[in-house]
């Protein structure tokens, strides 16, 4: 199921962060003996939004009935479910257990690689794509067309590949380190 809940305040990205984390890390710490080992199910979130993969026979467990429930991360947070199979730029592809990122339409919304800016401003839009196919991309297959698009699409305003592939690499290598340095 895909849930959400929209918040209005600017700094309500950041305050719904930290709540839901901490309800996150409570359920599974209290869980963790019985959701090993933990390739069962994926799950990734933003902000308050989140999407679970989860096998049917977990589906009966109170532990799933506690965090699958609306109520959740208590009020005034309350998930509900969102219609079709998007969730956040992506295309859920139930059937085939993926997550496939939605590429933009066109070009317009990238700064060309001509324009006044540092480096690390151009290339930011293309960062931020990369880094959220890595994080919600599934299988890892997946991320790789996603980027493989992202750099084509980004060569066609004026980016040089090896730096477009270079800025992947370090992307994908700092989201790795992570992923270890979590589990």
């Amino acid at each position: 199921t895909v849930r959400g809940s929209p918040m209005g305040s600017p700094a309500s990205p950041a305050l719904c962060a930290m709540v839901v984390a901490v309800n996150e890390q409570m359920w599974i710490e209290s869980y963790r003996h019985i959701l090993q080992p933990s390739s069962l199910f994926f799950r990734t979130r933003y902000v308050d939004n989140r999407l679970m993969f989860v096998p049917k026979r977990l589906l009966q467990l109170q532990c799933m009935q506690e965090v699958l429930s609306p109520e959740f991360y208590q009020a005034p947070i309350i998930l509900e479910d969102e219609p079709g199979c998007q969730f956040l730029g992506f295309d859920v592809k139930l059937a085939e257990k993926h997550i496939v990122f939605c590429l933009p339409k066109d070009t317009d919304e990238f700064l060309h690689a001509n324009s006044a800016s540092t480096t690390a401003t151009l290339l930011s839009s293309f960062s931020a794509r990369i880094l959220t196919a890595k994080k919600n991309c599934f299988p890892d297959s997946e991320f790789h067309k996603a980027a493989d698009a992202l750099v084509a699409m980004f060569q066609q305003c004026g980016y040089q590949v090896p730096l477009l592939t270079a800025t992947v690499e370090s992307i994908v290598k700092r989201a790795d380190t992570l992923c270890v340095e979590l589990h």
